[in-house]
């Protein structure tokens, strides 16, 4: 492309789809309106980008696209735009990094961090950059213990993590540089905007958002909730970032010098991880919590001593893998619970004379929350949209009733269903789309036959991963236990197909299921195992048996990244019901309503989904045992005799 020479400032900036680069993209536009911004891209077609900044300026006129590489060379940059830069009053801003605590692969940091900034700092010498801004972050401290300022540097030698170090790296390239005007601006934990709310990217303090919400959800404002973490955590809201390193940027670039000036750009007041947590938590609408942060302590002096002891090292690998699973960010509990005290006193200071003054963290954090909140009910949208795109299903029992919805709708969905049943011909027969039947494929399985599930297991090998195994196909008997045979004949039926057959297939897909990491097994259960339902006494057991198995399943197999999910459905009008006259014209949910229950509790990962009333049941049978096997006599006979109940109200059930 052709750029030209211009005498009005020009800002080359890197990373500027990014968290910060976007917001600095946008203050520099808002700030200096005259000046021209190129923005390095690897893909110049970036339509959220153009979007996010069109929806919050006027114009973007000054604003142009150069596509390159900080990986290469010159970044990959045209001559024609070398030449430009070259002949211009050129501020460069380096914003971009590869930013990820818990990646494990030193290369990519080293490629992005590293020799990405020796290739921008080559091209601001080339082009005789006036000044030269470093974006770096407080993570450059790693290991420090004690007091950290903005004249801190060479103290540190060891780090948790590869980002920390290679940010460290980048720091000393930029320092022995030749480009006139070098500051570096150590950033603390990014926030979103002070003003909306609005993030950009789910790591952080946000990393901790899904596990809070999770427990505001469930538990009552009254009940405390616990606070974690002891360590000193800076705070950074996006906005604020970008206003400061900007005005200092400005008032830098008035005072053209060889040394380098390093700023501390945080919020003033540097709150601990359990302040963090209990104005989240605040915000959230849970006012009353407790401190733990003695166990965040712990956890670092134990983390500590491990280093010599093999024993100790061994349990906190086990405790880490099962917090894992929980979606718990293990990488930030080192932030969290940070030996370093952070300082920018000197920053603070220079921008107070600017007219820059620190945010607080308390005053905007219910828009941080809510802000949150909002993305992620879209987002959970989106996933209920593509979250079976792509993946591979298998479900028993889908050639009819609620397996046969389920089947329907993965396959619209974009996903790929493996059915095992017993009859080929009714599977076929469900089937008009041809588009539809190629991601559908059939295996023949008889749950009251071991080595035709033996064989059915063989074959789901031989097909490759599986991402979710959904027990569907089940048996149920309406019948007090003094009127069924004296063989048990029924029993033994609903046990080989409710229980002992679908953990026979997991037994047999075990290795498979770990190997496809994020797997999930799942199966429908039913509200009766929590209530005392006369006549499905044998069904609700060998339901119940199945539901604690993969209980004691999920702790067994805490850390190889298999989910369990047990949904206890209400009754459904389904081929398994119809036949029970007794239950005719009682309320039921539809197959329908049912299979979208349960590919919802897939999509959200949650362990238990159960009905209200049931839950409810449950706790008054722990409190009074009498009571609830009372309460469940009468209502069982009322919920039978509902439609009669109905008609003499005047009202009729559909």
């Amino acid at each position: 492309m052709s750029v030209k020479p211009s005498n009005n400032p020009i800002y080359f900036v890197t990373g500027a789809t990014g968290f910060l680069g976007r917001q600095l993209v946008l203050e520099i536009s808002r700030s200096d309106p005259n000046a021209k911004i190129l923005v390095l891209l690897r893909c110049i077609e970036t339509p959220e980008f153009d979007e996010w900044l069109s929806s919050r300026l006027q114009s973007l006129d000054n604003i142009v696209k150069v596509q390159g590489d900080i990986t290469l060379n010159d970044c990959g940059l045209e001559s024609s735009v070398i030449e430009m830069l070259a002949s211009s009053s050129l501020a460069v801003f380096h914003c971009a990094a590869h930013y990820d605590l818990s990646c494990t692969e030193t290369a990519i940091d080293t490629l992005v961090n590293v020799d990405g900034t020796a290739h921008v700092i080559a091209l601001a010498e080339r082009c005789t950059a006036k000044s030269f801004h470093h974006v770096s972050s407080i993570a450059v401290a790693g290991d420090y213990h004690g007091f950290w300022t903005e004249e801190s540097f060479d103290e540190v030698n060891t780090w948790p993590n590869s980002y920390g170090a290679s940010k460290h790296q980048a720091e000393r390239l930029v320092r022995n540089s030749s480009v006139p005007s070098k500051k570096i601006y150590r950033l603390g934990v990014l926030l979103g905007d002070t003003n909306t709310g609005s993030y950009f990217k789910e790591d952080g303090v946000y990393s901790f958002f899904p596990l809070l919400n999770n427990f505001t959800r469930r538990v009552p404002s009254t009940v405390p909730l616990p606070t974690f973490g002891w360590g000193a955590v800076p705070l950074c809201p996006v906005d604020y970032a970008a206003r400061a390193i900007f005005v200092l940027s400005k008032d830098s670039m008035t005072e053209v010098s060889k040394d380098t000036e390093v700023f501390h750009v945080f919020e003033d007041e540097v709150l601990r991880a359990d302040d963090i947590v209990r104005l989240v938590l605040e915000a959230a609408g849970h006012r009353r919590t407790f401190n733990l942060s003695w166990l965040s302590h712990a956890t670092s002096v134990t983390s500590d001593r491990s280093k010599l002891d093999g024993v100790l090292s061994g349990i906190i690998t086990d405790f880490s893998r099962i917090l894992k699973d929980f979606s718990v960010p293990l990488e930030l509990f080192y932030q969290f619970c940070s030996p370093t005290q952070f300082d920018n006193t000197t920053t603070s200071t220079k921008l107070a004379k600017l007219g820059v003054f620190s945010s607080r963290f308390a005053d905007y954090v219910p828009r941080i929350w809510h802000g949150w909140l909002a993305e992620s009910a879209l987002r959970s949208k989106r996933e209920r949209e593509t979250f079976f795109l792509g993946k591979r299903v298998v479900i028993t029992g889908a050639t009819s009733g609620i397996g046969k919805k389920m089947m329907m709708k993965v396959i619209d969905r974009g996903g790929e269903v493996i059915v095992l049943g017993r009859n080929p011909d009714k599977f076929t027969a469900g089937f008009t789309s041809g588009a539809a039947r190629d991601r559908v494929k059939f295996v023949q399985c008889d749950l009251l036959s071991n080595s035709s599930i033996d064989t059915a297991a063989a074959s789901l090998k031989q097909m490759g991963s599986i991402d979710i195994l959904i027990n569907s196909a089940g048996l149920s008997i309406d019948r007090p236990f003094a009127l069924m045979s004296t063989d048990l004949r029924g029993i033994a039926r609903m046990t080989q197909t409710n229980f002992l057959g679908p953990l026979r297939i997991v037994r047999a897909l075990l290795d498979t299921l770990v190997e496809q990491e994020g797997a999930r097994v799942v199966t429908l259960s039913s509200v009766s195992t929590q209530l005392a339902v006369p006549g499905f006494g044998a069904y609700s057991a060998t339901k119940a048996a199945l539901d604690q198995m993969f209980t004691v399943l999920s702790t067994e197999l805490a850390g190889t990244g298999i989910g369990f999910t047990s949904v206890k459905l209400p009754l459904v009008k389904s081929p398994m019901t119809r036949p029970n006259r007794r239950l005719r014209n009682v309320p039921m949910l539809s197959e329908n309503d049912a299979a979208e229950l349960i590919l919802s509790a897939i999509v959200s990962g949650e362990r238990e989904v159960s009905h209200p009333v049931a839950r409810l049941f449950e706790v008054v049978r722990v409190i009074n045992p009498s009571t609830a096997s009372s309460l469940s006599t009468i209502g069982s006979q009322i919920f039978i005799r509902a439609p009669y109940i109905a008609k003499l109200l005047g009202n009729r059930f559909h």
